[in-house]
């Protein structure tokens, strides 16, 4: 109900002042509703919470930009992995505890970006405002990750590969 009174004076308005017509006034409508839905998800993206449990942590690593970050798995299923970015370097350790002694965590406060390696993936960030928290059991056990990453591929593959994610090395 709001929008469409939204609607009917801004069209009111636009139509006295002569500024357009009907058609582009639905059009302008139209485009600030797409945008207004845009910025809800991506408000919902900004504060959710992942459980599972930590694999793989690397050691703390420097960034082009000159950021210290460290990477890791996070499996949040059975045979569910995601690829995990903090950059806070202050939860490096309780990360890597966490990773040792298998312990299932939750992660709150951590924003799923699209991956910069595969965009058909999501990775996980985790940054200074995120808080970890061990949780007493989950639906799965803790286990490897079965999946070899095949670092080589066939012509094809690379073709389909989106033009921003293609870092090659040529042997």
């Amino acid at each position: 109900m709001k929008m469409e009174r939204l609607k009917y004076l801004f069209v009111k308005l636009n139509v006295l002042k002569g500024w357009a017509r009907y058609s582009d006034i639905l059009h302008q409508i139209s485009f600030l509703r797409s945008r207004q839905k845009a910025k809800m998800a991506k408000r919902e993206l900004a504060d959710n919470e992942v459980t599972g449990y930590l694999h793989e942590v690397s050691p703390i690593k420097i960034s082009k930009a000159n950021n210290s970050y460290f990477v890791g798995k996070l499996q949040t299923d059975t045979n569910v992995f995601q690829k995990m970015v903090c950059f806070d370097q202050t939860k490096h350790s309780s990360f890597h505890e966490a990773t040792a002694a298998k312990t299932p965590v939750k992660i709150c406060n951590v924003k799923n970006v699209q991956s910069r390696e595969d965009s058909s993936k999501i990775d996980v960030l985790v940054n200074a405002k995120s808080q970890m928290h061990v949780v007493r059991n989950l639906n799965f056990q803790h286990h490897l990750d079965d999946s070899v990453a095949d670092d080589n591929k066939t012509l094809e593959e690379i073709l389909h590969i989106p033009e921003k994610n293609k870092v090659m090395h040529f042997v």
